[in-house]
């Protein structure tokens, strides 16, 4: 029986996006999975440079998320100790998700976490299974 309220909006990192139990519950309709134009390119180069021969599977994997365009911000850079991520932060607070699920501790701090709903996979698959 399907669910008729609203599905969570879930933006996904690229170190989530190979994690399997978050892609199937995106897959069987059950979150939704979101990811920005500069996390598929990251993950693209990523899997072409370290598993060639999935290029393909990986491709049929982002093709399954809905993506939305990076956005630049350049508050955004001053609240992130990496500059390469600030990008992926802009692109979330703009989104503003349900959750944003990464492994990336840059992102696990207060300043962040007071503005979005930062968390592990574990944490948010310990919290959406108690809905």
């Amino acid at each position: 029986m399907k669910s008729t309220s609203p599905r969570l909006r879930v933006f996904i990192d690229s170190n989530i996006i190979m994690e399997n139990t978050i892609l199937h519950l995106g897959i069987i309709g059950l979150i939704e999975l979101t990811a920005c134009d500069y996390i598929k390119k990251e993950v693209n180069e990523v899997v072409k440079r370290k598993f060639p021969e999935s290029t393909h599977k990986v491709k049929e994997i982002l093709d399954t998320l809905k993506t939305i365009k990076t956005q630049e911000n350049k508050k955004a850079l001053n609240i992130i100790r990496d500059p390469k991520d600030a990008p992926i932060l802009a692109t979330v607070l703009k989104y503003k998700p349900d959750y944003f699920i990464t492994g990336d501790k840059d992102f696990h701090t207060k300043e962040i976490k007071n503005k979005i709903k930062v968390v592990t996979t574990k944490q948010f698959l310990k919290e959406y299974t108690k809905k």
